[in-house]
């Protein structure tokens, strides 16, 4: 996230866009939201293997 404030920054003060930074942040949100999708996905097969539903109320 400080990749975009600090491109923000440069922008004020210089007038340039460094685009660098803007693309190293959106490959990091890139690869948090593919880890974040793939321990979803993990643990909600294993709440499915274990049965964790049986404990909703009916």
């Amino acid at each position: 996230m400080s990749y975009v404030f600090d491109a923000l920054r440069t922008y004020v003060n210089q007038g340039s866009l460094p685009l660098v930074n803007l693309y190293i942040s959106l490959a990091l949100n890139c690869v948090y939201l593919t880890l974040s999708y793939q321990f979803f996905k993990k643990m909600y097969h294993a709440s499915r293997v274990k049965g964790l539903s049986r404990l909703e109320s009916e």
